[in-house]
C-alpha cells in the first residue's frame, strides 16, 4: 500500500506534534536540524514534545529532519491551518530530498509544528518536516529514491 494511504492514522499524533523550549534529558527539540535521525516512537504523541533524542544516522532509525521551514504569518493561525499548510510546504521538499515523486514513495512525512504559546511568547515560526520509514534504517535517506 502506498505510503498516502498509511498517511492519515499513523501520522496524527506527529501531526499534533509540536515544538516548544526544552527541558529533560534527551536533545532540544528546538535545536533539531535537516539531517538529524531519530526515531519516530519518541515522537508519536498527542502531546507537545520538548525533548528527543537524535541518533546517529549510521545506527537504525526511523525518522529523518528533511527540511526546515519558517511560517511567515504574523498572527498565529490554529493549528490545524498550521499542521496543514506545513504539510504541504514539506511535500515538494519530499521530492527534491528523497529523489523521487511522494505518490510514488514508500516513505512518508510529517511535521513539527509550533505551538500557540511558542508561536506568541518565543516568536517560533519554523516547522520541521520529518521522513518516516515503516523499516529502521541505516544512513542518510537523501537521495534514497525510495
Amino acid at each position: 500500500m502506498h505510503a498516502s494511504a498509511r498517511l492519515a492514522a499513523p501520522l496524527f499524533g506527529l501531526l499534533a506534534l509540536v515544538a516548544v523550549s526544552g527541558c529533560g534529558g534527551g536533545d532540544d527539540v528546538m535545536a533539531l536540524k535537516v539531517g538529524d535521525c531519530l526515531n519516530a516512537a519518541a515522537l508519536d504523541s498527542n502531546a507537545a514534545v520538548s525533548d528527543v533524542t537524535v541518533i546517529d544516522c549510521a545506527d537504525p532509525h526511523d525518522a529523518e529532519v528533511f527540511t526546515e521551514l519558517t511560517l511567515d504569518d504574523r498572527d498565529f493561525p490554529g493549528e490545524k491551518a498550521l499542521r496543514t499548510r506545513a504539510l504541504e510546504l514539506c511535500r515538494p521538499e519530499f521530492e527534491q530530498f528523497v529523489g523521487r515523486p511522494y505518490d510514488e514513495s514508500e516513505l512518508y512525512y510529517s511535521a513539527l509544528t509550533p505551538t500557540q504559546e511558542s508561536w506568541e511568547r518565543a516568536e517560533d515560526r519554523t516547522a520541521l518536516c520529518i521522513l518516516l520509514s515503516d523499516d529502521p534504517v541505516i544512513g542518510t535517506l537523501a537521495g534514497a529514491k525510495r
